[in-house]
């Protein structure tokens, strides 16, 4: 799926609106393209898709910083884990 203005691949789903219920009774959902910011109406099921490519983007990108806050940045200068506490 693509942004109908832009091209772009790199959307996410749009806040609901009282106004957009109306299309919500046809299986229509609000995405908004983030190149663009525009906002158009795909099939719900394509947006709930998004909306779950999007959650595993920000667990991997949470996971990615907490990977990178190696138990070092916690302990003085010099002190070391005994070698029964260090990961392999």
């Amino acid at each position: 799926m693509s942004c109908h203005w832009c091209g772009s691949s790199i959307l996410r789903t749009s806040r609901l609106y009282f106004v957009d219920l109306p299309r919500l009774v046809f299986f229509q959902y609000p995405v908004r393209c983030r190149e663009c910011d525009e906002r158009f109406f795909t099939n719900l099921f394509e947006a709930m898709r998004i909306r779950a490519a999007a959650k595993e983007r920000r667990t991997a990108r949470l996971h990615q910083r907490f990977v990178k806050l190696d138990d070092t940045a916690f302990r003085p200068h010099g002190v070391r884990l005994p070698t029964s506490l260090q990961a392999p």
